[in-house]
């Protein structure tokens, strides 16, 4: 063909210019293009201002004002650049075989495109061509171009930019460290934004560096010129630290610098239609963060960290870009320093992959270069042109020129125009096979599928080697379900495309492994790509995972797509660039491959349809729309490989930039892969693109649940009913956020609403236990967790660790079973203690053995709340021991403390004011304790673990007010059946409470039940075993071995967890106190206090108050062995602390008399909430203390410890972290939560104390 390319701009350049100096984004695109088009053979002209006309690297070059009306008639293809209004003089100029073709990378609003505005220059052009389809759908809706008549045809990388890493080379070690990112578009587009937020950036991430290579130099503006408008914003550059001005460079220079740069810093205010800068950098291996404006995130296809613009008003132009001081734009920038820290720190952590940046990089060789762009404008401009490339250069004979003028009118959807124009041609050749084909595929689209199968048929009897009539037959079988037929029918089209070529094909392939690229290439015989398409059925097939968000489907594989647009599939596999295959022969194996992954779909095999649609995508990547990508997304989303499922997504919304469902299921995938701000930002697209997508917003509260941030995942989930308020599961979200937020009556309302719904929804039961029982509504926490697991047993199985589970039986669903009472029998011993053998029995220590009959604990239904709430089935829920002791005999009550109030001394802390609000639990100034007792249960059994402790009477009355646990409680006293029970024949020491391995736990809710047992006059020598939660730990060990309990005597709850005794001896709990047992203050009574104080002081009195060398005064309790309630910048809290005196010490390292000499010794402590302050029962009255909390969790019980010792109490909230500055986490609830400590807060505090 003969081609020009015509740039009315005054700018001289030839088509070797880029190469050699700075050149503008559009001109060096079009330089590349003609280059590629003159290396495929076609004499390619450029018409522009040049100042030195000739032959410029295979292509004539001429001043537009020189150019002859004989050359202009000639031409084939006339290509303009930018400037729409000429068009309609050019025309008059032109051949009449001549194409016009306007060319633009311009948004519409410029002034050179308001020609368009007038119809008749709208006409001038043949085809206008666009470089993403965002900017094809903004000409569309402003100008109300005809559909038809446009294309879209993408950008390409410069050639310095091709192969910059070759196949084996890694990449991840050319890039520099400290990270180093750079800005290479031009000034006005969002540099000055950069330059104002880069301090930030360096100082979240020290040793970052910036490069910048920007200049209007690229627009051939003079230095002089070029200082004027931008010079004071070079010079910000300049001193700015870490920033280094370098300007622009020609493509092969900065190919070179690109080489070590991490990541592209593209904090863009303008409208970007392409953007050549985002993937050259990709092409060099940088990492890319830029905003999700305008064309981005399809020109970045899924590689790019985008930043979102939702709040933004204004956008950047060449006379208007200084935003860096807008509000919104602020806003944006704070975003975008938020996205380029968290990326650089996954670099740092290795988060970053190589297989991620080679992924990146053979992506863009394989399918953004201009060798690429070059045969894809030489295929689109020969059917506008009417040429072909075809393995025959024949003149076609009547009949084919009628079969393909009708082929025009199917397109144009005028079938009964085809149809006759196609009976035509059989009258000229009654045996023209592709006309057969050509009425086939007529009558399919008019319903006649009769009709179709006959002319299918008659075509491959007329050319058995006919291609196509066998792949449309199998898609008509495939259609009807005939998925036999279908497979015989592709078969046979391989079979005729091997016996041409001499190879041996089959319909088999390989599933791939995870992430792996199938090959099966051949060359193919050469059929009519003129011919119909095979039909593209939808299968309609989804794609639902039970327990997981189930991603959005729209059709299926074989949806509609647009032809013209080029897809860009990552299953290419190079060996295809070897293979000389043409159109032709691609085509038609490729839409064999394709055909048989709807089949094998439709069959239920997922791994296969990826199989045989990555054959084809690879052969053919134009075949699939944006809804196929969708499904082969899903199909790996069905498969669990996140990578490839993700890379499907994005490909998806390359070629449909607003497309809903793709988003959704993009945030699924980052949510599976636990990149949940990528997740967020996928799902706010969607709900932006659909503000009543209710499915985005519950997806969107889903990850914010991940992040513990409850708050605003309550929001969402509301959001979400209020859209669909049949959404079951977004009421699970909602309970779920309001019971972490503490608001359990709220929680309760929202299960109740879902259980209205879904009357036999399990899960909604399941989850209403925690806050019914934190509510203190034990009997009905029972009764839902008995309605939970009818319905579904196996919900239980999550609150009891694994190798405990197997131990469960659960009755069979078929029929109703009686639960089994507990009977008066002597249990079989597990063994016998010396003080049994002292008081005369005679019965010899035996091995562990499950008592003969497997004992459950019955159900109970909801009661009052007075000391005995009867169940269904007349059991009895016993809120007061006391009560119960006073109505059963056998039962022993002794009361050691009575209740006691304590007023508490005020905490504190910072000024008050609207931003500082007193936290609930330090508004109340008296604290309540309940009695301390003793209870002797004959034949009693009770359940211990780390998370609830439960005592049962001999028939099966749970004792309440010794039992915690919160909801476990319910579930355990609500299962079916436990774990065979373990009959110890003796007297056992229960003291297994909820918590009980913690330090804090142990020390105050643990040991001091010991100290109740001995008042309550019970010798330790009379207790044959001692059950404790466990006791591997060595302050466990430690401190039972100062108060005297035998290592012999000692069980474990970790090992039996449930046991009978022939009497169980129990106290009531002195600190964590069940919520059904009233409402009193978190924190130990004063008596705990004093019980720790008389047993450990004295260990260490020699050495309090000593002038021994070494005691630390001034101490920090760090948490840098914790997993837990972390703090997230100790390193510069300790740096602050050390300015005040202030020693780091670790109790972990420390035996418990150390620590209680430590702490004895201290004058002033300042601690995170945890462990460690426990001993604070140790200080001397008037040492000072500050406890930090987080954020979302604050508790009394270390005031409350402070006010019975007469300790100096003060108290500070930490500040919300961010996303970049959390630390991964390992818990959801707030007690859990990290720490981010307000240093200025901490200081003024700390002036305030000392």
């Amino acid at each position: 063909m003969k081609i020009a390319f015509i740039d009315f701009s005054n700018w001289d350049y030839k088509v070797e210019s880029p190469y050699q100096i700075p050149l503008g984004g559009s001109q060096s695109a079009m330089c590349y293009l003609a280059e590629a088009l003159a290396g495929l053979g076609h004499e390619v002209f450029l018409f522009n201002n040049t100042s030195a006309p000739g032959l410029s690297r295979g292509v004539q070059c001429f001043s537009f004002h020189l150019v002859s009306a004989r050359l202009l008639q000639s031409l084939d293809a006339l290509i303009v650049l930018n400037v729409a209004g000429e068009g309609i003089e050019l025309r008059k100029r032109l051949g009449k075989q001549t194409r016009l073709v306007l060319w633009t990378q311009q948004v519409p609003t410029l002034e050179v495109m308001e020609g368009l505005q007038d119809r008749a220059t709208q006409e001038a052009y043949d085809r206008i061509v666009f470089v993403s389809e965002w900017q094809r759908h903004l000409y569309l809706e402003h100008f109300g171009l005809e559909p038809s008549r446009t294309a879209v045809l993408r950008n390409a990388i410069a050639p310095a930019f091709a192969g910059l890493f070759a196949d084996r080379d890694r990449i991840l070690p050319e890039k520099s460290k400290p990270p180093v990112l750079a800005y290479t578009s031009t000034p006005f587009r969002g540099l000055d934004l950069l330059v104002d937020i880069f301090p930030k950036i360096r100082a979240a991430v020290p040793g970052t560096r910036l490069k910048v290579f920007s200049s209007k130099k690229v627009y051939q503006l003079d230095r002089d010129s070029d200082e004027s408008f931008y010079g004071a914003l070079y010079d910000k550059c300049r001193q700015t630290e870490g920033v280094e001005y370098i300007g622009s460079l020609p493509q092969p220079e900065l190919a070179r610098e690109l080489r070590s740069v991490t990541a592209l810093a593209y904090a863009n205010t303008f409208k970007e239609t392409s953007c050549i800068a985002v993937v050259e950098a990709m092409a060099s291996g940088c990492l890319v963060v830029t905003s999700d404006l305008a064309a981005l995130p399809e020109t970045s296809a899924g590689f790019a960290r985008l930043v979102s613009v939702a709040d933004v008003h204004s956008f950047s132009d060449v006379r208007d870009w200084q935003f860096s001081q807008n509000q919104d734009w602020q806003a944006y920038g704070d975003r975008f320093v938020q996205a380029t820290v968290q990326l650089l720190r996954e670099c740092d952590r290795a988060e970053v992959s190589e297989n991620f940046l080679r992924r990146m990089v053979d992506y863009i060789n394989s399918s953004c270069t201009w060798p690429v762009r070059g045969r894809e404008w030489q295929q689109w401009l020969s059917e506008i042109c009417d040429r072909t490339f075809s393995d025959s250069q024949s003149e076609p004979s009547l009949a084919e020129q009628l079969t393909r003028r009708a082929e025009v009118d199917f397109r144009s959807n005028n079938i009964e125009g085809a149809i006759a124009t196609l009976k035509q041609s059989l009258e000229v050749n009654p045996d023209f096979a592709p006309t057969y084909n050509s009425l086939a595929n007529c009558y399919q689209a008019r319903g006649d599928v009769e009709m179709a199968l006959e002319h299918y048929a008659r075509a491959i009897k007329l050319n058995p080697n006919f291609v196509p009539a066998r792949v449309n037959l199998g898609s008509m079988y495939y259609r009807q379900w005939r998925l036999e037929e279908a497979i015989s029918c592709y078969q046979k089209a391989i079979e005729v495309i091997g016996a041409a070529t001499g190879a041996k094909l089959g319909t088999e392939v390989t599933p791939p492994e995870s992430g792996a690229k199938t090959g099966v290439w051949s060359k193919a015989v050469a059929e009519d790509t003129r011919q119909t398409p095979p039909l593209r059925l939808r299968s309609g097939h989804a794609f639902a995972r039970g327990g997981k968000e189930a991603p959005l489907n729209k059709g299926g594989l074989g949806g509609s797509s647009d032809w013209g647009i080029p897809f860009l599939s990552t299953g290419f596999d190079r060996t295809l660039q070897t293979v000389n295959l043409s159109g032709s022969q691609k085509y038609w194996l490729a839409a064999i491959y394709w055909n048989l992954s709807l089949v094998s779909d439709r069959q239920g095999s997922s791994e296969r349809a990826i199989a045989y649609l990555q054959e084809a995508l690879a052969l053919q990547p134009q075949l699939a729309g944006a809804e196929d990508l969708l499904k082969l997304g899903n199909l790996w989303l069905e498969r669990e490989d996140l990578d490839e499922a993700a890379f499907s997504f994005q490909q998806a919304l390359q070629l449909q930039p607003n497309y809903v469902e793709a988003y959704v299921n993009l945030g699924i995938v980052w949510r599976r892969a636990g990149k949940y701000e990528r997740a967020i930002a996928s799902y706010r697209q969607a709900i932006a693109l659909n503000p009543k997508l209710a499915m985005g917003y519950f997806s969107l509260g889903n990850v914010l649940y991940d992040l513990g941030r409850f708050a605003e995942a309550k929001e969402s989930y509301q959001r979400a009913i209020d859209l669909k308020p049949g959404l079951i599961e977004a009421y699970f979200g909602l309970g779920n956020s309001l019971h972490q937020l503490d608001l359990e009556d709220e929680a309760i309302v929202a299960y109740l609403r879902a259980i209205e719904l879904k009357p036999d929804c399990a899960e909604a039961y399941f989850y209403l236990v925690n806050p019914l029982a934190n509510r203190g509504r034990l009997p009905e926490a029972i009764e839902s967790s008995k309605q939970a697991l009818r319905l579904k047993p196996d919900l239980a199985r999550q609150c009891f660790p694994r190798d405990l589970w197997k131990d469960f039986h659960f009755a069979s669903e078929a029929k109703t079973r009686e639960h089994f009472t507990f009977v008066r029998c002597r249990p079989t011993p597990i063994g016998v203690s010396p003080a049994s053998q002292a008081a005369g029995a005679a019965t010899q220590t035996k091995p562990l053995r499950a008592i003969g009959r497997k004992s459950e604990m019955l159900r109970t239904t909801p009661g009052d709340r007075s000391s005995k709430n009867k169940t269904s089935n007349n059991q009895t829920i016993c809120s007061s021991s006391r009560e119960l002791a006073e109505t059963e005999s056998e039962i022993a009550y002794r009361q050691i403390y009575p209740p006691s109030k304590i007023l508490l001394s005020s905490p504190f802390s910072l000024a008050k004011g609207p931003d500082r609000p007193v936290r609930e639990v330090f508004s109340g100034f008296i604290a309540k304790s309940p009695a301390a007792f003793v209870a002797a249960i004959p034949e009693g059994r009770a359940w211990g673990d780390r998370a609830a402790a439960l005592v049962v009477t001999r028939d099966n009355r749970l004792l309440a007010d010794i039992s915690n646990g919160g909801g476990k409680v319910a579930v355990v006293f609500s299962l079916k059946q436990l774990p065979p029970v373990y009959a110890i024949d003796g007297t056992v020491a229960f003291f297994s409470v909820q918590a009980g391995n913690y330090y804090y736990h142990w020390m105050l809710d643990v040991l001091p039940r010991l100290h109740l047992l001995r008042l309550s006059e019970i010798p330790t020598a009379a207790i044959d075993f001692f059950v404790f939660n466990d006791v591997a730990k060595s302050f466990q060990q430690e401190t039972l071995n100062i108060l005297g309990i035998p290592q012999e005597k000692i069980v474990s709850s970790q090992r039996l967890p449930h046991i009978q005794a022939r009497r169980l001896v129990t106290t009531s709990i002195p600190t964590n106190i069940p919520k059904w047992s009233g409402e009193f203050m978190e924190g130990p009574p004063k008596w705990v206090c004093q019980f720790l104080r008389s047993e450990f002081l004295p260990l260490i009195q020699t050495k309090i108050n000593t002038e021994k060398s070494g005691q630390l005064e001034r101490i920090y309790i760090n948490r840098q062995q914790a997993s837990h309630r972390r703090v997230i910048n100790e390193t510069e809290a300790i740096a602050l602390l050390e300015q005040f005196g202030f020693v780091s010490v670790s109790l972990e390292s420390l035996s418990v008399l150390e620590q209680v000499e430590l702490l004895a010794n201290a004058r002033f402590v300042v601690a995170p909430h945890g462990g460690g302050l426990t001993n604070l029962v140790f200080c001397q009255p008037g040492t000072k203390v500050i406890e930090i909390f987080s954020h979302r969790y604050v508790s009394s019980c270390y005031w409350l410890t402070s006010s019975h010792l007469d300790l100096e109490y003060y108290y500070l909230i930490g500040d919300e972290p961010d996303s970049s500055q959390s630390l991964p986490k390992n818990h959801l609830d707030a007690i859990f939560e990290d720490i981010l400590v307000n240093l200025d807060d901490l200081k003024t505090l700390l002036d305030l104390a000392i």
